[in-house]
């Protein structure tokens, strides 16, 4: 075993990350995954960087909203029937995190990850890599009609307490902004702290290159099982070989849960899995990504066309996507830019890996030496990926972390 060797197991955005900080720990630093990244969620999501977004994903009065969400097999919230029973303790505990005593403890939280996003991008990249990648300018929050939602407000209420500062925007300025725009009433707010990358897939690509000129080792093959060697360290026992470390880092988002349950480490983890429809060559060029917060859906200018992404389905990893949700997606961009022409869209799903309060598991492994925790991000892996890789490099390299760790301990639940 090679001294101060850890082992990363997963290789998107929060894997990769965590290696380059933990390489410039001091640490030695193999990655293992059996897909080249980026994989999993961090190749299609919809790229956003959320560096002044401070809310949960459940908030109050959401609840009343989900029977109907339900309702339409093509709506932002979908449960597959045949889930249903092994999703309901989750679904609980997420409707338990959207009620106010929690919200405002949980929005700080996520503010306290993800304000220094920019600056860790720059930290991570170089800066010609970064004006490359990232375009640091805003996005657009929208809504159909002339007001803003209850949740609406109350988002930018909290906003506004936590001192981030958004702009509220008439139909005229949506207009003005977005040329060719539908004809409807509709109204938004700009949030200038936030941005988006041109590829989640060149991006988390890139860091794989920023790790390994720094020294870190990519190994392509699947873990089958951690097993905790009787006078410490670990044994990582894969498709293809075994691999010795005195540290682990589980980073394998959605399917963490199948190498943590078997040596005894239970946490609420699911997947809310999310679609997208890549529409290349379209006849439309965005400034900014718009979140549409009635559909659930974003739209992103990427290099590879305009990604009209977003949605949740509850239906575990294992089920076979539902193309339709995909499809719908590129109709509903079309609703709202009705002139947008471009290729048949090419669909895509991928599991967020998700807690029921938002915030990701940034911890050590309760009742184990020297494994450590770092997934389930949900909505926000670009940007909590690798503002939490410093974090937890710090924790196990044994310094103090620069924020209060607590919200995100694996003990929360």
């Amino acid at each position: 075993m090679t001294a101060n060797q850890v082992v990363v197991v997963g290789a998107g955005i929060v894997g990769v990350s965590s290696a380059i900080y933990l390489r410039r720990a001091g640490f030695n630093v193999t990655v293992i995954d059996p897909l080249p990244s980026p994989g999993g969620a961090s190749f299609g999501n919809a790229g956003i960087i959320s560096a002044d977004t401070t809310l949960p994903i459940a908030l109050p009065g959401m609840l009343w909203k989900v029977p109907g969400w339900l309702a339409d097999p093509m709506g932002p919230l979908t449960v597959r029937k045949r889930y249903l029973l092994k999703a309901m303790p989750w679904l609980m505990r997420w409707v338990r995190a959207g009620f106010m005593d929690r919200v405002i403890p949980i929005s700080e939280a996520i503010r306290s990850l993800h304000k220094d996003a920019w600056d860790v991008y720059r930290d991570l990249l170089t800066p010609d890599a970064f004006s490359d990648l990232l375009r640091p300018g805003g996005h657009v929050q929208m809504w159909n009609g002339d007001e803003v939602s209850k949740t609406g407000k109350l988002e930018h209420e909290i906003r506004t307490r936590l001192g981030v500062e958004s702009q509220r925007l008439s139909r005229s300025d949506l207009r003005n902004m977005f040329p060719g725009i539908a004809d409807k009433p509709m109204t938004g707010y700009m949030i200038r702290g936030n941005g988006h990358t041109v590829s989640p897939r060149r991006l988390v690509r890139h860091l794989c290159d920023v790790a390994r000129a720094e020294g870190a080792v990519f190994v392509p093959e699947r873990v089958m099982k951690l097993i905790p060697g009787e006078a410490g360290g670990w044994t990582i026992m894969t498709n293809a070989a075994n691999h010795l470390a005195e540290k682990v880092l589980v980073a394998a988002g959605a399917w963490s849960s199948s190498l943590l349950d078997p040596i005894g480490v239970k946490l609420p983890l699911d997947t809310e899995r999310g679609y997208h429809a890549m529409i290349a060559d379209p006849s439309i060029a965005l400034p900014y990504t718009i979140l549409h917060k009635d559909w659930g859906m974003s739209l992103s200018p990427m290099d590879e066309g305009l990604c009209a992404s977003g949605t949740v389905e509850i239906a575990g990893v294992a089920a076979a996507p539902d193309e339709n949700r995909a499809r719908i997606l590129a109709q509903k961009a079309r609703y709202v830019f009705p002139d947008l022409k471009g290729r048949d869209p090419i669909l895509w799903m991928g599991c967020r890996p998700s807690f029921p309060d938002t915030l990701p598991v940034i911890d050590a492994a309760p009742g184990h030496r020297d494994l450590y925790l770092f997934f389930g991000h949900g909505h926000y892996g670009m940007t909590g990926g690798p503002t939490g890789a410093r974090l937890i490099a710090q924790m196990m390299r044994g310094s103090a972390p620069s924020i209060d760790m607590r919200p995100y301990s694996a003990t929360r639940f």
